[in-house]
């Protein structure tokens, strides 16, 4: 008996048009910066009621930030939160350092969940410098960052607080995803 082999080109040839496509996907996520979609930060502003925060003072205010994006392939991400002014507003003697913020938990969402989140687990001293809250990898194609971030004073109150204006500090969240 003798063994015939049968080809199967048109097989083969459809295999490799799926690894190609495949491989073409691939590059052009590869070669693409991430796109932000939406980024917001709720809620909107956060109040602390207190004469003196030693004395029992307001509980951490927290605040939730939301990123979603086109992600640019296992790329680092970082998320920073910083004060616009050195000082309370309406409070010129109480430096933003009175205030820190620690992240309570960060995830990240996609396509298989390939990408990763954490927090940096330090509390930080507010500042106009951007601190480091949260980082993590990218996924593929389209991702989203949850970060909660607790505001609050912190354990050493020196400062003369005014009740009427009410003292205020805006923040700025900025996230950095190549």
């Amino acid at each position: 008996m003798k063994r015939v082999k049968v080809s199967r080109p048109l097989a083969g040839a459809r295999g490799l048009r799926r690894v190609a496509a495949l491989v073409l996907l691939w590059g052009m996520a590869v070669a693409s910066p991430a796109q932000i979609h939406s980024f917001t930060v709720t809620p909107g502003a956060l109040s602390f009621t207190s004469l003196d925060p030693d004395a029992g003072g307001p509980a951490p205010q927290v605040s939730l930030a939301y990123v979603d994006f086109r992600a640019s392939l296992f790329q680092a991400w970082r998320l920073y939160v910083q004060a616009e002014m050195p000082q309370l507003e309406n409070c010129p003697a109480v430096p933003v350092s009175a205030l820190q913020v620690r992240c309570q938990s960060a995830t990240i969402a996609g396509f298989l969940n390939l990408g990763n989140a954490a927090c940096n687990s330090a509390a930080i001293p507010l500042s106009t410098s951007p601190q480091l809250v949260a980082q993590g990898n990218q996924g593929i194609f389209n991702n989203q960052i949850s970060a909660s971030l607790q505001v609050g004073f912190t354990d050493r109150w020196r400062y003369a607080a005014a009740v009427s204006p009410a003292c205020t500090v805006s923040l700025r969240y900025t996230v950095d995803i190549p």
